[in-house]
């Protein structure tokens, strides 16, 4: 539920309408208003994942692996940090006895 400045419960279309002008005003793609939940959703769980529980827990669902399925996006310094480098898999013996050929 969103709400404006006095506390009251902003209509539906209404918030579209803000939302609306604040991504025209960014010079960002339109989004729709449940795109703010995933894009909440999706920058806790990429900045905290400790918290991951207390996250589901707040966005109403009973289920941790919901919350992961739905919202969890792997960033790409995530995967950069995943990556494996195959020399460090596989150490790589220097020659004895003088330079290599």
């Amino acid at each position: 539920m969103f709400t404006g400045l006095s506390g009251v419960r902003l209509n539906l279309e209404n918030l579209k309408r803000y939302l609306d002008a604040y991504c025209d005003e960014a010079q960002i793609r339109r989004i729709p208003v449940h795109g703010l939940r995933h894009t909440l959703a999706s920058l806790a769980l990429a900045r905290n994942r400790d918290q991951a529980d207390a996250i589901s827990k707040n966005l109403g669902h009973s289920k941790l692996s919901t919350t992961l399925y739905i919202y969890r996006t792997v960033h790409s310094e995530e995967r950069r940090q995943a990556a494996v480098n195959l020399s460090d898999l596989l150490p790589i013996e220097k020659p004895v006895g003088g330079d290599a050929a």
